[in-house]
């Protein structure tokens, strides 16, 4: 008997008539002598408290019985979005009662807003040129932030300084001088033409590695095309080169808001002050003997700057776990770092 009663059933229409922005998703299956309603719910946050409770009518929903006490299942207080699954004991429910009609189950839900907790968040964060940034944050679902980061570097000293491009009173423009080539060692000579004498005069040698030369003292002309970069303020009798050694100082502290815009999703925004200052070594030779007179650092300006630094970021949070990624902004100096903490 109760078997013909629930072939009935699983044949008549089923609807769950919810919030649609709570409840999605809605599906059933018969197990047995049992109904199998699975749903999906999605909106929770965590100063939102949501119970749900299940209903069903024969007549289309004119009239309703339950909440329905012979369900197991996720009912009751929900504490986190996802997928939910109901199982409905029907016959252990309603006993020798007719099956007939037209069935339709209803979810309901009770929504009430409730207290957030107070969290704190510690977290460390990575970049390759600053790979220590440690995090300390607290509040509700707008909290507050503070962040101190390095690169454990601190020696700042320095003897020169150098730009990207050539300077006034130190730049060559070959292109004005006419071009010869030495057949015996294949030098490039620069040399400028007067053409009331028809006359040309050597100025400048250019060797097979590229560097340059005045060609009568045969002493490397100031100028260096290490990726660049040329030595604005070298004042000693001689000439430098750039060894491919570099240090750098880096350092900020900070101070910053984070915001729960969805369910354990941050975005974050902080400012502060920040230095980044990269060094380059150069070795020195003396004109006078030609030997190396020792080496030397040289600021790289476009690549260092200190004063105002901003940082926008985003957070997700899996139970205690957080995760982050950051950008931020010193000058024309930028930097993107990835982190990992924990919320408590």
């Amino acid at each position: 008997m109760k078997k013909v009663l629930l072939a009935t059933l699983a044949a008549i229409s089923i609807c769950l008539s919810v919030n649609a922005q709570k409840i999605s998703n809605v599906q059933w299956k018969q197990d047995a002598n049992n109904l199998i309603i699975n749903y999906r719910i999605s909106g929770l946050t965590d100063d939102i408290e949501c119970s749900t409770s299940l209903y069903v009518s024969f007549d289309g929903g004119k009239t309703q019985k339950g909440p329905l006490t012979k369900v197991s299942g996720d009912l009751g207080t929900m504490e986190s979005n996802g997928e939910k699954s109901i199982t409905w004991q029907v016959f252990e429910e309603m006993g020798n009662e007719e099956l007939s009609g037209e069935l339709v189950f209803e979810v309901k839900t009770d929504i009430k807003r409730k207290p957030l907790p107070t969290r704190t968040l510690i977290a460390y964060s990575y970049s390759p040129k600053t790979p220590v940034a440690l995090m300390y944050g607290s509040g509700k679902r707008l909290a507050w932030y503070v962040k101190a980061k390095s690169n454990l570097h601190f020696d700042s000293k320095y003897d020169y300084n150098a730009v990207n491009g050539s300077l006034p009173g130190n730049s060559i423009n070959l292109s004005s001088y006419s071009v010869s080539v030495d057949e015996a060692s294949g030098n490039k000579i620069y040399s400028t033409f007067d053409p009331n004498t028809l006359e040309s005069t050597p100025v400048y040698r250019q060797d097979n590695n590229g560097n340059i030369y005045d060609y009568y003292t045969n002493s490397k002309i100031n100028t260096n095309p290490y990726n660049g970069y040329i030595v604005d303020n070298y004042d000693k009798n001689g000439y430098y080169t750039f060894t491919g050694n570099s240090k750098s100082v880096r350092y900020a502290a900070m101070v910053g808001a984070s915001f729960e815009v969805i369910s354990n999703i941050y975005l974050t925004a902080g400012v502060g002050y920040g230095l980044r200052q990269l060094m380059w070594e150069i070795e020195e030779t003396s004109y006078d003997t030609g030997l190396p007179a020792g080496t030397s650092w040289v600021k790289i300006e476009d690549s260092s700057g200190k004063g105002l630094e901003w940082e926008i970021g985003a957070m997700y949070r899996y139970k205690f776990v957080v995760g982050m990624v950051n950008f931020a902004k010193l000058g024309s100096y930028k930097e993107t770092s990835v982190g990992l903490g924990v919320m408590f």
